[in-house]
């Protein structure tokens, strides 16, 4: 499967089909409209950032999981800022993509942030998914161009991983836990109950 395809799914093509009080399960034609409705009444940043979706670490890093919902209430907040109106029959026409079998509906994709003291550290980060004690391994993960910043008086590396996991290998209505390890072995954890999230 092409990068193409992947880096679609986080850009113009990036939505997801769900019911509006199940993370990923499939949702009918009011659940699509829900979640247009709350893009056009909320913005990038306040989507982006809500807690709903994105979980804060210690260290200024975070996980954004990436539900159907919040991707179709995502591109409907960017149209509004660009001046155009993202209308229900793009959505619908959206959700039959695919490519080798795979479509944007077979896949969950995550959002993580991770820091350290180069760029060399940065790229030796695992992730995983732990779900009722199955683990399960990302099948593609790609990251920005690091960027150097500093705090304290003191510099380091940040970078973002999007992570694309199997949506068959997911329960729907159980909590699940994004394990991150850093190269020393150190491990942060983010929780999401996906049976209430949108």
């Amino acid at each position: 499967m092409s990068k193409y395809f992947f880096a679609s799914l986080l850009t113009a093509s990036l939505v997801f089909c769900a019911h509006p009080s199940r993370a990923l399960t499939k949702m009918d034609d009011s659940g699509i409209k829900d979640a247009l409705q709350y893009g056009k009444t909320h913005t990038l940043k306040e989507i982006a950032n809500s807690p709903e979706w994105t979980i804060k670490g210690s260290d200024g890093t975070d996980a954004y999981l990436m539900t159907p919902y919040s991707l179709v209430a995502l591109k409907a907040a960017k149209a509004k800022y660009d001046g155009v109106e993202l209308s229900f029959e793009e959505v619908k026409n959206i959700l039959t993509t695919k490519e080798k079998g795979i479509g944007i509906l077979d896949l969950l994709p995550l959002s993580c942030s991770v820091c350290g003291p180069t760029i060399d550290y940065l790229k030796d980060f695992r992730f995983e998914l732990c779900q009722n004690g199955n683990i399960i391994k990302p099948i593609e993960a790609e990251t920005d161009k690091p960027v150097l910043s500093e705090k304290d008086h003191i510099q380091f590396y940040f970078t973002n991983y999007k992570l694309y996991f199997t949506i068959h290998d997911i329960d729907a209505e159980t909590p699940l836990t994004l394990v991150v390890i850093s190269p020393k072995g150190e491990e942060t954890h983010y929780e999401f109950d996906l049976g209430n999230m949108r």
